[in-house]
Parts: C-alpha cells; sequence; structure tokens
C-alpha cells in the first residue's frame, strides 16, 4: 500500500506499453492491497462474533458460515469500498493519462484532455477547466455516494 500507483504505472508502461488494459492493470494492482485489508479485517471481526460461532457450534461447516453469515455481512463494507474507490480510480487513470503513459491519444480520457488544453491556457483556458472540472465533480459525486451508501447500510448512522 505505501508503493505510488503513478509509480508502478511508468514501471509496466516502460515494460508493455501504453494501452486501456495496462491503465486497468495498473490501478487493479495499486488497489487490491486496500480491499484485501480491509475485508480480511472485515471477515476476521465477523468470524468472532457469537451468531457466528454458535452456527458452528450447531453443526455447520466451514462453507455453511461463510455463506450463511460472514459474506452478507461484509458485503455493505465491500459496496462502500468499491465505490470510494472508484474515485481513485478515476484520478489515477486522468493522472497517467496526463503524463503520457495512460489511455493512448486516439481515446479519448479527461487526463489527456487536459494535457491537451495546457498549452493553449491562455486563449483557450476551458479546454482545460472543463475536464478538469468534469473529473473533479465525478470523483466528488462517487465519494457522495460511497458516503450515501454508508450510512444506509449502517444501522447506527441511519436516519428515520
Amino acid at each position: 500500500m505505501a508503493f505510488p500507483v503513478l509509480l508502478l504505472g511508468i514501471v509496466i508502461v516502460a515494460l508493455y506499453g501504453a494501452s486501456i488494459v495496462v491503465v486497468i492493470l495498473v490501478i487493479v494492482l495499486g488497489a487490491w492491497p486496500q480491499y484485501a485489508r480491509v475485508l480480511r479485517s472485515e471477515v476476521i471481526r465477523v468470524r468472532g462474533q457469537a451468531f457466528v460461532r454458535m452456527s458452528t457450534v450447531l453443526g455447520g461447516g466451514p462453507w455453511w458460515s461463510m455463506t450463511r453469515h460472514v459474506l452478507p455481512n461484509i458485503i455493505p463494507t465491500l459496496l462502500v469500498l468499491a465505490t470510494l474507490q472508484v474515485g481513485l480510480s478515476i484520478v489515477a487513470e486522468g493522472s497517467m493519462s496526463f503524463l503520457g503513459i495512460g489511455v493512448p491519444l486516439p481515446d479519448a480520457s479527461w487526463g489527456n484532455m487536459l494535457a491537451d488544453g495546457r498549452s493553449y491556457m491562455r486563449n483557450a483556458w476551458w479546454l482545460s477547466v472543463f475536464p478538469g472540472a468534469a473529473l473533479s465533480l465525478t470523483v466528488v459525486a462517487a465519494n457522495l455516494t460511497g458516503d450515501w451508501l454508508r450510512q444506509q447500510l449502517d444501522p447506527a448512522t441511519r436516519r428515520r
């Protein structure tokens, strides 16, 4: 988790070249440690609860406990983490494309639009401002969706 995603992207692009598949690979490799850490801690937390231990005492096997008790209780955490990770993935893709190591130029990307508009900032400022604003608003919308989803799935914070 301490390894920067952009540095990983530079190394992988240097080895395999810039393409959409490489961008997806870099984002997945950069995000999976957080998913693994959070989901592992959630599984350990749920497995230690009384209802899971009681299902084992009553004869439920490990698959029964996992599919009937553990998995349904970690899905809300997974959904919230996924919605919050969307914003980080959008920023990572935009940053890689802005630096020229992301999506190749014939394909559209907010990072490519920002990089192209950089040289026209004096005369046509909107070429960079509007893609940057769209990227920012999309990230904020994804984060607000994740926060709303967390509030809806957590009974302690749910408003009536």
